[in-house]
């Protein structure tokens, strides 16, 4: 009886196996009719990619397996695991970090190009004023809106195809800066780039190490396209310092143009700010000291896109296979469980692992994998924020023609926002928000919370009066935190 089970295991994978190979032929037959060779190439990689990772993946071994790693609660800064990669965590010292007017000015200023550059898609509808949607440049309108940036000043606005993500090149004189803008990921041609995600070695200021395939030949191809706009700017108006900023596939694509650029043109004053970067060059070269004195890379909560790298993957592949090993990965228990005692899924889930948790991250921080994974580079901040309520006053702001009335200080429950060891993001830690956080909105509202809380501003509690008097900003602390639930309920809404 054994012996026919085995048999009949045995054909059914042969025919799944037949099955998934039939599926592949015909995604490569129908990428070379339609698409360029370019994109076809791009997703024969992918193809191969996913073949190689998920032969040995069970579906319901990952669906319990991150429900159990889920609860498992791993941290982002498990000494356990950072000892394992190399950091020497009896010099690691993580404090929250002290943010000037200047910084968070700056901030919020890039925040709105990274935004703005993906036109409608990036913004809530009530963020866009006055722009004609019959327009040509209804994107490049929506971010000279955004943004309160000049059509004059815009050198160049290109949209993308395949490792070819869209950008824009941009003066701007008030904050006496050359920008260069990326775009993330929007497109199917973009997403292709993203999941190119082979790895190449690459040297970077004479270091050795690895970068995304698909991040580094776009970026190869930027610095083609740019660097001769870049370099005549830069001879025209030699004060202005050069800021590269980008969020998700951009964040990738700006941390290695920068690099490729810094390296070609050491006397350049360059800049990079990466919001939710994709993880682009593994440790080598992500912690190398060029990096950090040029590249901030911001995390915003559990954002997942900076921990998303082949190495990664397959440290999470490795995860799910330790836990089926102690644990066992049988969806009986916890459906029929759920069903029973009418509990949560998480509830059961929590009560099995608990005797096995403490094994289970010893082996987990011990795990290495066939690739090293892909950080986001140079300095990284990892932001956590909160409501912080009460509010006490301190004074009114003009930042750059946004002009905010009625500052608020909180002493105890400000957002806090630390920076961390790149080798936190090594790895894929489950949360119920690692999609939300990345989102270019999710960032915008972090930035509005942290202009409130941190000496910061009530941007959106403005009104104005029917005899269009001068913008009135609401100071009652009730109203403020009314308005601020109602804006999470309508980011979750949206989410």
């Amino acid at each position: 009886m054994s012996n026919e089970v085995e048999e009949e295991v045995r054909e059914k994978a042969s025919v799944l196996g037949k099955f998934k190979g039939l599926v592949f032929q015909g995604i490569d037959a129908t990428s070379k009719k339609l698409f360029s060779a370019e994109t076809h190439n791009a997703l024969s990689t992918i193809c191969d990619l996913v073949k190689n990772n998920i032969k040995e993946m069970n579906p319901f071994d990952i669906t319990v397996g991150t429900l159990y790693l889920y609860v498992l609660n791993l941290q982002l800064l498990d000494e356990v695991y950072m000892e394992h990669q190399g950091v020497d965590t009896s010099l690691m010292s993580i404090k929250p970090l002290e943010l000037s007017p200047e910084d968070i000015e700056r901030l919020y200023q890039v925040t709105r190009m990274v935004v703005g550059v993906y036109g409608i898609a990036g913004l809530n509808p009530k963020d866009i004023e006055d722009i004609p949607l019959t327009t040509t440049d209804f994107t490049l309108n929506v971010f000279l809106n955004y943004t309160k940036t000049e059509k004059e000043e815009v050198i160049e606005f290109v949209s993308g195809t395949t490792f070819d993500p869209s950008h824009l090149l941009c003066l701007k004189r008030e904050m006496n800066c050359i920008v260069l803008v990326f775009r993330g990921t929007l497109s199917l041609q973009d997403l292709l780039t993203d999941l190119v995600a082979t790895i190449e070695p690459v040297t970077v200021f004479g270091v050795e190490g690895y970068c995304h395939s698909g991040i580094y030949e776009s970026s190869l191809r930027k610095v083609t396209q740019i660097e001769s706009k870049i370099s005549h700017l830069h001879q025209r108006y030699p004060n202005y310092k050069i800021l590269i900023v980008g969020h998700s596939l951009g964040g990738g694509v700006a941390v290695v143009t920068s690099a490729l650029f810094l390296e070609k043109h050491p006397d350049w004053d360059l800049k990079c700010i990466a919001l939710a970067p994709a993880a682009a060059f593994t440790r080598e070269i992500a912690t190398c000291k060029q990096l950090k004195n040029m590249v901030v890379s911001f995390v915003n909560n559990n954002d997942i896109v900076p921990r998303l790298s082949l190495g990664s993957f397959e440290h999470y592949k490795e995860m799910i296979k330790i836990v089926k090993r102690v644990v066992g990965t049988s969806s009986k228990d916890i459906l029929f469980g759920s069903i029973k005692q009418t509990e949560l899924p998480t509830t059961i889930a929590y009560r099995k692992i608990d005797q096995y948790k403490d094994v289970l991250k010893v082996l987990i921080a011990q795990i290495e994998t066939p690739h090293p994974p892909c950080l986001p580079a140079g300095r990284v901040v990892q932001m956590i924020t909160n409501v912080a309520i009460p509010l006490t006053k301190i004074g009114d702001f003009d930042l750059e023609g946004w002009d905010f009335r009625g500052a608020y200080h909180v002493d105890d429950k400000k957002p806090k926002w630390f920076e961390v060891p790149n080798e936190c993001y090594g790895r894929i830690i489950p949360r119920t928000t690692l999609t939300i956080d990345h989102i270019p909105h999710s960032y915008v509202r972090v930035l509005l919370k942290c202009l409130v809380n941190l000496g910061g501003m009530d941007i959106d509690g403005y009104e104005e009066s029917d005899d269009e008097e001068d913008l009135k900003c609401k100071t009652d602390e009730k109203v403020l935190q009314k308005d601020m639930e109602t804006q999470d309920k309508t980011n979750q809404f949206e989410s």
